[in-house]
C-alpha cells in the first residue's frame, strides 16, 4: 500500500532518506527530477510571458540550486515548501504588508 493510511507503510523510510528532507522549522524540499522534463513542457506552454523573461530558465535554476538543500538527495531539481500552522502563516502575510 505504499505511504496510504492503510496497510504497512512500506516507502517512508525510502521517501524520506531519498526524496524528501524535512527540517524542524517546516521547510522541506522534494526531489523533482522525475517530472522536470514535465515542468519545462508545461512552463513552455506559456510564451507570452516566456517573451518578457525567460522564466523557464530561472525556474529551472530556481529548482537546481534547491536541490542543493536536499544535501546530495535523489537527484539535481527540487521544490521548496514552507509549512506553517494558519495563525503563524497570516501574522507572516500581514506582516509583510509594513513591507510593501
Amino acid at each position: 500500500m505504499g505511504v496510504a493510511p492503510y496497510g504497512v507503510p512500506k516507502y517512508v523510510n525510502v521517501i524520506l532518506d531519498e526524496l524528501v528532507d524535512i527540517k524542524d522549522d517546516g521547510t522541506f524540499g522534494i526531489a523533482i527530477d522525475a517530472t522536470i522534463e514535465l515542468k519545462k513542457r508545461a512552463l513552455a506552454c506559456y510564451q507570452s510571458q516566456l517573451t518578457h523573461f525567460d522564466y523557464l530558465h530561472a525556474a529551472i535554476g530556481l529548482n537546481a540550486h534547491r536541490s542543493l538543500a536536499l544535501g546530495g538527495k535523489a537527484g539535481h531539481f527540487a521544490e521548496a515548501f514552507h509549512a506553517l500552522p494558519l495563525a503563524d502563516y497570516r501574522r507572516l502575510y500581514y506582516g509583510l504588508g509594513r513591507f510593501l
